[in-house]
């Protein structure tokens, strides 16, 4: 759902009037610093006639240093940063959301859990949405205002023998949503394996990686322990 509200405010953010908001701000700022707030006049090229074989019948294009800004910078950018989330969240992920009881109350929410569950095989679809619809009242009894509970809230406050649904909860708690942890272990790993080290075991090597990586939860552990 962050995401779908993300790329409505980029699409919002597409058009003259935020470019035109967001220019003042960055215009009052720069004054504020005392830095020069205007674009750089670009210098026109001038096509030879002889390369131009439209020079007789069309006339030459040319936009302002504030118009390039906007086109092939601004909306450039927002262009890309929407693309980047429809890659990366595709529209099916949106389904999850309605396990939040903030989103429960919603007219589709049904229909949404009913396709969510059909996507798993090992969830039984009309389970999971009978014991969806009852969650609601449970979790309005736990929380008066159920807006502020939270996925893993929920989660601990639906009876363990609606087990379909709590399916769908763990399935969402346990998606990856970054590649972080991934990509700090093969940081680690450069820095562990190095030429002094290059001999040791695999799993010498692994406790090593591990240990480097998580180092915040290595150092609550007591010594022991060990």
């Amino acid at each position: 759902m962050v995401e779908f509200n993300l790329k409505t405010e980029y699409r919002t953010m597409r058009s003259d009037i935020h470019w035109n908001t967001s220019l003042t701000a960055a215009k009052t700022l720069a004054g504020t610093l005392d830095i020069e707030a205007e674009f750089p006049v670009q210098r026109k090229k001038k096509v030879p006639r002889r390369l131009d074989t439209e020079a007789q019948s069309t006339e030459s294009v040319y936009l302002d240093s504030t118009d390039d800004m906007k086109i092939n910078l601004y909306y450039n950018t927002l262009d890309r940063l929407i693309t980047e989330l429809d890659n990366r969240f595709p529209p099916e992920l949106s389904d999850f959301a309605f396990l939040l009881p903030a989103h429960m109350a919603a007219l589709d929410g049904e229909t949404r859990i009913r396709r969510l569950a059909d996507r798993y095989p090992q969830v039984d679809s009309e389970l999971a949405v009978a014991q969806w619809r009852l969650a609601r009242h449970i979790l309005a009894g736990v929380d008066s205002k159920i807006v502020s509970l939270s996925l893993r809230e929920a989660y601990v406050n639906v009876p363990t023998d609606f087990v379909a649904l709590r399916l769908l909860y763990r399935i969402a708690l346990s998606l990856c949503v970054t590649t972080a942890s991934v990509e700090r272990g093969f940081s680690k790993l450069a820095i562990v394996k190095n030429k002094l080290r290059s001999t040791m075991s695999q799993d010498r090597l692994e406790s090593l990686v591990i240990a480097a990586a998580e180092k915040d939860l290595l150092v609550m552990i007591p010594v022991d322990d060990l």
